[in-house]
């Protein structure tokens, strides 16, 4: 029987990574998030990297 080689641990969910997961790569850190099998950790980790407000826009231009 052959064992899973880990490789990595997630950046979002801080779960292992194995030979063969479907990854994205951070272009900052080189670290990896998971991208795939019904994870949503590269969505996640962008969002909260990404950005740094959420809402509705006014004529001002502010986020309420």
């Amino acid at each position: 029987m052959q064992r899973e080689v880990i490789v990595a641990e997630c950046a979002w969910c801080r779960g292992e990574i194995y030979v063969g997961d479907e990854v994205k790569r951070i272009d900052d850190s080189q670290g990896y998030v998971h991208d795939g099998w019904g994870r949503d950790c590269s969505e996640k980790y962008a969002a909260e990297r990404v950005y740094d407000a959420s809402g509705i826009v006014n004529e001002r231009g502010n986020i309420e």
